[in-house]
């Protein structure tokens, strides 16, 4: 073999190489989320943190609105400014709970319409922001009066 051949094969490799590795860390994190369909949902919202459990028809509103959301939850790759303006603690009918953030844009204005979901504590978190027209069911959920939003600083 030349010796400009074997430069060109290493550098195929070492170039095919890196990419491999670069996306067997990166795919597990684009795929669709899938989650069970939850029973029960307690959540915690507010400055005063009130506790509420979700009605029957809002929990299956909350189903349906993550199932059509599936696509658009990616990795958590910074660090939420807040815990956040709501906190729904959902329960499956079998496995481990589900925590879900969600910011409506009263205490972080850049984190309007935004979600964070979890499953236990310590494992990933998938991280969602969407347009205002696909949020507005989680915000009628979470928040059925309307307040003011924050403006992005």
């Amino acid at each position: 073999m030349r010796r400009e051949t074997a430069i060109v094969a290493g550098f195929v490799v070492v170039v095919a190489g890196s990419a491999a590795l670069v996306w067997s860390f990166a795919l597990p994190n684009l795929v669709p989320l899938h989650v069970p369909k939850f029973v029960s949902v307690a959540m915690v919202s507010g400055p005063s943190r009130q506790q509420t459990i979700l009605t029957p028809q809002q929990v299956s509103d909350l189903n349906r609105w993550i199932d059509g959301t599936t696509h658009e939850w990616g990795p958590l790759s910074s660090t939420p400014p807040s815990s956040g303006d709501a906190v729904l603690t959902l329960h499956p009918e079998h496995g481990a709970d589900y925590t879900m953030t969600v910011w409506l844009g009263i205490s972080a204005g850049d984190w309007n319409d935004a979600a964070v979901l979890q499953r236990g504590e310590g494992s990933k978190a998938r991280y969602a922001t969407l347009p205002e027209h696909d949020f507005a069911p989680l915000r009628h959920i979470v928040q059925p009066e309307q307040f003011q939003q924050a403006d992005a600083p």
